[in-house]
């Protein structure tokens, strides 16, 4: 019988802090014979989930009328409104896609107390291109997905289907570029440890690189405070480090940790590291990275680039990727990796009249078709087939013809990446000689940081774990509102606004953060790796 009391006192715990439950339904779910519904939670850009082109590919491959349910877009209001809608007894669409948030405990408990089925039975019978994908892995990839998809209680059921990205061209926590046209019209070269950074800063702000003969130039606009920190010590936002001996660490309590952050500060008041950079939105330091108007005034960003310029400029062209940072000893310089890791994203819940429909439904997004199309956009449309070789030298097919697509939902061609297993088979694009104007940039720049990536210094982290049961509920409970924390304090010590030089101050973050449970976290991370 389904339940909701655990999954709601834990989300009120999580959740505590939260205004009033954003998003509703955008359709009524009532079904009529041949229709199976989906809830996801919904991109805005998105003119028309019933006409978009993924949308009308996959109802023709599938056969099936689908009907769209939209959820909130963000994680925790998705969250909340899953639980809540649980708790009152209100009929769930027939699937859940695009729930790369739940989190492996949260889904275990939905399943456990009746809300999502267990598809091990329907894997098995009805979804062969999932099976397939998941082959083509290697051995320790399939037995991550296979420990980790699998209720840790009874050690059998499995109530979702992951999402994994296995291409690794651009996968930094800190992808950053720099203007080599500035750099060429002032005769510098790319800084390559933090004295020469501060040098080609200046430069920026001072020396009129764009030639307009205004002072209106940034040094830096984007997020580069873990990227600037990684000068001083090796800090993953994501997880912990591991030493050689196996002992887990924690750089954000090191005092290298807090001289890289007072370097952040130092970068802000100088002028180099823009303020804007904690108050513009995404869209508003696009447009200013893009030089919508035709003048340049941004030397160097974060973020992808084929998502930060804008299709319409040639700003792309001026860019060139920008490796890791020595401080001045000429230690630091990490470049951080994100780790390759499983999303649980997709299921099928109890309310579901036909679960084996809805599996060979779900089962299309795994085929490399569906996989391309939800990263490109349509094909012979967005995309072609034409096998090549990609910027990692291995072999794809995807040669784009709408570079823009996937950053530009509004054009109605792809709802992004739902569900999937994405390789450099299926999701990179080809690297081709006859490219020209921004496909032949945006493949120059992913080979660039593609480059970066192979430089990087061998390190090890906690990343890729399986937990126990009681492992998963503290991460839930604690994890987002330590990692928000933290994200929240750097700002404030980059902007000033809490000072990282007064010894009060860090000790205060110090004990706030173990008052948190970043300490607890830390001790499952070395309990999870110490088992592995």
């Amino acid at each position: 019988m389904k339940n909701g009391k655990r999954i709601v006192s834990l989300l009120l715990v999580v959740l505590m802090c939260l205004g009033a439950l954003v998003g509703c339904s955008g359709k009524s779910s009532k079904k009529g014979d041949g229709t199976l519904t989906i809830g996801v939670p919904q991109d805005v850009t998105i003119p028309d989930y019933d006409t978009n082109a993924f949308s009308v590919w996959l109802e023709e491959q599938s056969g099936v009328d689908i009907e769209w349910v939209f959820f909130a877009s963000g994680t925790a209001d998705y969250k909340q409104q899953l639980a809540l809608m649980c708790s009152a007894g209100e009929e769930l669409p027939d699937m859940l896609v695009g729930f790369h948030g739940l989190g492996h405990y949260m889904v275990n408990q939905y399943g456990e107390d009746g809300y999502f089925i267990d598809l091990a039975d329907l894997i098995e019978k009805h979804a062969p291109n999932y099976k397939e994908a998941v082959s083509k892995l290697d051995k320790e990839t399939q037995k991550y997905l296979k420990e980790k998809g699998t209720n840790t209680v009874d050690g059998k059921s499995i109530y979702s289907l992951p999402s994994l990205e296995m291409a690794y061209a651009d996968n930094m926590q800190t992808l950053a570029y720099i203007n080599q046209t500035w750099l060429d019209t002032l005769g510098l070269q790319k800084p390559t440890n933090i004295t020469e950074l501060m040098a080609v800063c200046d430069a920026f702000i001072t020396r009129d690189p764009n030639g307009n003969g205004q002072k209106d130039e940034m040094a830096m606009l984007g997020d580069f405070t873990p990227w600037l920190i990684n000068a001083f010590v090796e800090y993953d936002s994501a997880n912990f480090s591991v030493t050689p001996d196996g002992k887990v660490w924690d750089p954000l309590m090191t005092d290298e940790w807090r001289q890289g952050m007072k370097f952040v500060r130092q970068m802000v008041e100088k002028g180099y590291y823009n303020e804007l950079s904690f108050t513009y939105s995404a869209s508003e330091k696009k447009n200013l990275i893009s030089a919508i108007d035709g003048t340049m005034r941004v030397g160097m960003f974060t973020g992808h680039h084929e998502s930060m310029i804008n299709s319409a400029t040639d700003t792309m062209e001026h860019y060139t990727a920008l490796g890791a940072l020595a401080d001045e000893t000429g230690k630091g310089g990490y470049t951080i990796i994100n780790e390759i890791d499983a999303k649980w994203s997709a299921f099928i819940t109890a309310d579901c009249k036909n679960p084996e429909e809805a599996m060979k439904v779900l089962d299309i997004f795994y085929t490399d078709e569906a996989v391309s199309r939800q990263r490109h956009g349509e094909k012979d449309v967005d995309w072609e087939y034409k096998e090549g070789t990609n910027v990692q030298g291995g072999k794809s097919y995807v040669k784009p013809i709408n570079m823009d697509v996937y950053f530009d939902r509004s054009q109605n061609q792809t709802l992004g990446n739902l569900c999937y297993i994405m390789t450099e088979w299926n999701y990179l694009i080809i690297s081709e000689d006859s490219a020209e104007g921004r496909e032949a940039e945006a493949a120059r720049l992913q080979g660039e940081q593609w480059d970066v990536m192979q430089a990087a210094k061998e390190r090890e982290i906690v990343g890729r774990m399986v937990y126990t049961t009681k492992e998963y509920e503290t991460r839930e409970l604690k994890a987002g509102e330590v990692s928000s924390y933290i994200n929240s304090q750097q700002v404030l010590f980059a902007a000033g606004e809490a000072d990282i030089n007064n010894d009060s101050v860090w000790n205060e973050f110090k004990s706030t953060l173990k008052s948190l449970g970043r300490e607890d976290l830390m001790k499952i991370a070395q309990d999870a790796y110490s088992r592995k």
